[in-house]
């Protein structure tokens, strides 16, 4: 038997039994969710639910539509018209949460004009007519804004939509043309200004956009889908500009031009690089709507069915995306488009240098850089890797990309493949097209270029320079190594038998034909523009580089001294932060001068090397 209990009943226990100390707790958590939902019915308005609202997003608020401030008045903080009513409840009192607005806030005019003319209108010209000193650079030519509609802000109606999207082209630019980015070299506020000047350039004639569309939700991929849009591509005649493996090479493509009479290309769509943007649902806008002012329609209502409950089906567009997408089933690389931070690691081991295949590379690493061709054609090389090192008396720039082919002669119809990098001396971010002079706009410091060629380093008539033919063992296995440049500039080799020369630059005096010069493959100049670029003399020529190639892969590693004492030379201990930006020249294409793939702006901090170099000269 329990001790605690007898056949009389319990005991006395002073303990209460432990289901009615339960039995208490619940009651009291009940009488307080009853408590709780009475408050919030009371603070809700009855009939209603409350809205969703978006922080964050929602249409901007023009700035540029209050009056323009006096130059030295605080920008503008564009605010919701005064005569609209704040939101109400169906009963007439105020929403406890009122609509987000997002204020846009904008350099004041003149400063936004400013910036225009510095960085665009050497393409697109002072008023947006494509007629910029850079214009006949470039294939195709740049935008037209007064007469040429906005091609890839075509899928926006209203105008703040439409100023979404070009935000979004100047910070990122256009894949495959010329265009480039300026996010991370100009700040937001700037791309915001900008947007709304390039807007405002239209006339109000200017062609219309075209309404938005919703493209609705993405059917899974499967091969059926692909096999219907292979059809489609087919009978809608997709194949006669773009070819039947989608690299912008039909029947039809070479004859192409715009709404004002310009030459165009049909889009590479083996690419994988889509100008109107990357996501499928872009793709599937362009093809429903098309790209207004190109050959390219809309083929909406081609592709369009209604369901019996009247909604739109709209998988024909989706098979077309799914086809296209399969032209280029690889994630290919691309890189930033601009303002990418390089910083120079410091290394100890100064053999590296000098050589292109040495491990420590490997330890290093690598910023990848989005090029882009200034004349648009079917491209291989998307995309630049950049690595910068230095020790206490030396900085070097390691330069690799793709590239199937390793293109060294010269002759007629014959052109070397080629990289440069382009460095602001000011610290200013100048006009990209080499500091271009335009007119309200000079930069502050010429541009220093440094311009390797294959042609003046490798060459079977050049014993200086005769690369070592490919290993078979050892840390350079497969690749093909070429020695570095002649050391000093000033070295004698006028005697050395066999350097390339030739009669047209030795009878035109050429300065790159000197023969202190013609055992470099690397040149240092300076420029202020087109028709403006000065090679430095071959006593100024600081910066030496080798190369190597292997298996469609071009290294070259560029190097000079961290102080030069060379007023034409960029200084690595004076700036913070030095921008920079690069360039790459296909021989197999026939690139040559202004023919070439570029990137956007960059930004070298060369922090740790003028800590280092002056530390080196200490000891």
């Amino acid at each position: 038997m329990n001790p605690a209990t007898s056949d009389a009943g319990p005991t006395a226990d002073p303990a209460l039994p432990r289901g009615f100390r339960i039995g208490v707790i619940l009651a009291v958590c009940a009488v307080n969710l009853v408590i709780l939902g009475y408050a919030i019915s009371q603070a809700l308005p009855h009939g209603s639910a409350q809205p969703h609202v978006r922080t964050g997003v929602g249409p901007p608020v023009v700035a540029a539509a209050a009056p323009a401030p006096a130059p030295d008045a605080a920008p503008v903080v564009a605010a919701p018209p005064p005569s609209t009513p704040p939101p109400t409840s169906p009963v007439g009192q105020a929403s406890a949460t009122p609509a987000v607005v997002n204020p846009v806030i904008l350099p004041d005019a003149a400063i936004v004009r400013g910036a225009y003319i510095q960085h665009c209108s050497a393409c697109h010209g002072a008023d947006g007519r494509g007629d910029g000193p850079a214009a006949a650079q470039t294939y195709p030519r740049p935008r037209d804004f007064v007469a040429s509609p906005f091609r890839y802000a075509s899928t926006n109606g209203t105008r703040e939509e439409v100023i979404t999207a070009l935000e979004k082209i100047i910070a990122v630019g256009v894949p495959r043309s010329a265009m480039p980015g300026f996010e991370g070299v100009l700040d937001e506020s700037m791309i915001a200004g900008l947007a709304r000047h390039v807007l405002d350039q239209r006339t109000a004639a200017g062609p219309p956009t075209a309404p938005p569309i919703d493209v609705g939700v993405r059917p899974p991929t499967t091969a059926g889908l692909i096999a219907r849009g292979a059809e489609l591509y087919k009978t809608q005649g997709c194949i006669t500009c773009h070819g039947a493996s989608g690299h912008g090479d039909g029947e039809l493509a070479r004859s192409l031009v715009d709404s004002i009479g310009r030459p165009v290309r049909a889009a590479d769509l083996a690419s994988g690089v889509f100008k109107s943007g990357q996501g499928p649902a872009d793709l599937c806008r362009s093809i429903l709507v098309g790209v207004p002012g190109t050959p390219m329609i809309g083929y909406e209502p081609a592709l369009t069915r209604t369901n019996a409950d009247g909604t739109r089906d709209l998988t024909d567009a989706w098979a077309l995306v799914a086809y296209i997408q399969s032209f280029s089933p690889r994630d290919i690389p691309i890189g930033h488009t601009s303002g990418a931070s390089l910083s120079s690691l410091r290394v100890e081991d100064e053999s590296m240098l000098d050589d292109p295949t040495h491990p420590g590379w490997l330890g290093v690493p690598a910023v990848g850089i989005e090029l882009r061709p200034l004349w648009q054609r079917v491209e291989t090389i998307t995309h630049l890797d950049v690595r910068v090192v230095h020790t206490n008396r030396q900085i070097a720039v390691a330069l690799d990309w793709r590239d199937p082919t390793l293109d060294r002669g010269v002759d007629s119809g014959v052109f070397p493949d080629a990289v440069a990098v382009m460095y602001s001396m000011s610290g200013d971010v100048p006009a990209l097209p080499m500091g271009v002079h335009i007119e309200g706009f000079r930069a502050q410091a010429p541009v220093n270029l440094w311009h390797w060629k294959a042609s003046r380093q490798p060459g079977p008539d050049n014993p200086l320079n005769d690369p070592a033919p490919p290993s078979e063992s050892g840390p350079t296995r497969g690749w093909t190594v070429f020695p570095k440049d002649a050391q000093p500039a000033t070295e004698d080799v006028t005697d050395a038998a066999g350097l390339p020369e030739t009669r047209a630059a030795r009878e035109a005096a050429n300065v790159r034909d000197d023969p202190a010069l013609r055992a470099r493959s690397v040149l240092e100049s300076n420029a202020e523009g087109f028709g403006t670029l000065r090679l430095q003399p071959a006593s100024s020529q600081h910066v030496r580089a080798t190369a190597a190639w292997s298996h469609g892969l071009w290294r070259v590693v560029m190097v000079r001294d961290i102080r030069t004492g060379d007023a034409d030379d960029v200084d690595f201990t004076r700036l913070s932060r030095i921008p920079m930006t690069f360039a790459v020249w296909d021989g197999s294409k026939g690139d040559r001068n202004g023919i070439k793939l570029i990137s956007g702006w960059h930004w070298l901090t060369p922090g740790p090397v003028a800590a280092d170099a002056s530390q080196g000269a200490e000891q």
